[in-house]
């Protein structure tokens, strides 16, 4: 389903009030849809609407209580949380990047691995997945 097929359903079920709101705040772009693009600033350009639009519709992801609490009683210097090919989560403090095999933190030595909890966040997923940012996973987007 594309966000713009989800927005359509979401249409269909909404008061007029709610949907007066909704036509005069347009939605959140996602980082990475702008960087795609070209940066835009506010994040509200057409370009990325009609991109938004077309992009397939991701629910936000909903925390459990346990993982909620880990990643609030981390140290706040590390943004990052990935799995690697082993399936460990990892923490760093730079955003890392994959290569054919695992992901990597360039020259950042300051890691840190998750492995008493790797049977919870069941999202994160070293296939076909980005690293989540922890700050945007305890808001909720």
């Amino acid at each position: 389903m594309t966000n713009r097929q989800w927005l359509m359903e979401q249409i269909q079920n909404m008061s007029d009030e709610d949907f007066a709101e909704l036509i005069h705040v347009p939605p959140k772009m996602d980082e990475e849809v702008c960087d795609t693009l070209g940066d835009c600033f506010p994040r509200e350009c057409n370009d990325c609407k009609l991109y938004w639009l077309q992009a397939e519709h991701k629910e936000p992801i909903k925390l459990s209580d346990a993982e909620r609490v880990i990643l609030e009683n981390i140290d706040k210097d590390y943004k990052w949380i990935f799995r690697s090919i082993s399936g460990d989560l990892w923490l760093t403090y730079s955003k890392p990047f994959k290569d054919i095999k695992d992901w990597h933190c360039g020259n950042e030595f300051i890691v840190a691995r998750l492995t008493l909890f790797k049977h919870l966040f069941k999202f994160i997923k070293h296939d076909g997945s980005e690293p989540y940012n922890i700050e945007e996973l305890l808001k909720g987007e």
